[in-house]
């Protein structure tokens, strides 16, 4: 079944009173086992099973500083370069770049003291700022480590696999202290967004143009339009920090090109 289209009465009958095991790492994933964890409590701990930990950081100031409206800012997007920047923007993003790494290197120091990532071994093996450049940051639910430390949350990591059995989950095809007992499994582990799209398609040629490889950027032009398919304008597949505003800015865009103005 589909936990994510379940609405919110079903859902939580579901989890209620039982052994819930959520395999995954990302945002899907945390959210979901702090459900759990409000749902149950210690007494039916919820277990999260991760193979690679992400860069999940608190909502709010960092030292001080908030930090989306400085990642957001005009300083922050002169500090990296950008195609066809020319040459003065070139040397000041070679002469901020300094600067840029003094940031990121004082923002992962305070997540890892004040989140608690590191003592429980939630550190990702890739720095802070290759999490912000590549779009992989995610914000944690309100008090997550706090049910870590009481019992709530159980964190175990697999390497490099598991298996489902009829108690639950392997661990990396072991037994013993690797078996993870669970009347429920999630599988939050994300889904395949170019699969969304081939399959609103009935015409097989498009379904193949649309998303031609699957480990590649699906081909947008302004993050909008397929340059094979002109009359289909894709409004939402693109991600950003904040994606209200650019989705309304698409939508306008699209507005403006039915009514000719390009």
């Amino acid at each position: 079944m589909d936990y994510s289209s379940m609405d919110h009465a079903a859902a939580a009958e579901l989890i209620r009173g039982k052994r819930v095991a959520v395999v995954g790492s990302g945002k899907s994933a945390f959210d979901t086992v702090a459900q759990c964890a409000d749902a149950n409590g210690s007494k039916y701990p919820c277990t999260m099973v991760y193979r690679s930990p992400q860069w999940m950081v608190d909502a709010g100031l960092v030292w001080g500083v908030n930090l989306q409206k400085l990642t957001t800012s005009r300083l922050a997007e002169m500090m990296v370069h950008k195609p066809s920047e020319g040459l003065l923007l070139s040397l000041i993003a070679t002469m901020l770049t300094p600067l840029r790494w003094l940031l990121s290197k004082l923002t992962e120091m305070y997540y890892k003291r004040h989140t608690r990532m590191q003592r429980h071994g939630m550190v990702p093996g890739y720095s802070f700022s290759q999490s912000i450049l590549a779009c992989r940051l995610g914000i944690l639910p309100k008090r997550f480590y706090d049910r870590v430390d009481d019992g709530s949350i159980v964190l175990r990591r697999c390497d490099p696999s598991f298996s489902l059995c009829a108690g639950g989950l392997v661990l990396d095809g072991a037994t013993g202290d690797h078996i993870v007992d669970a009347d429920v499994v999630i599988l939050a582990t994300g889904f395949q967004a170019d699969r969304q799209l081939r399959d609103i398609f009935v015409s097989p040629w498009f379904s193949k143009i649309v998303a031609e490889f699957s480990d590649a950027t699906v081909p947008l032009y302004r993050q909008r339009v397929h340059p094979h398919i002109p009359q289909m304008a894709i409004i939402g597949y693109s991600e950003s920090a904040s994606n209200i505003y650019p989705y309304k800015m698409m939508a306008k865009w699209v507005a403006h090109l039915l009514d000719g103005a390009f």
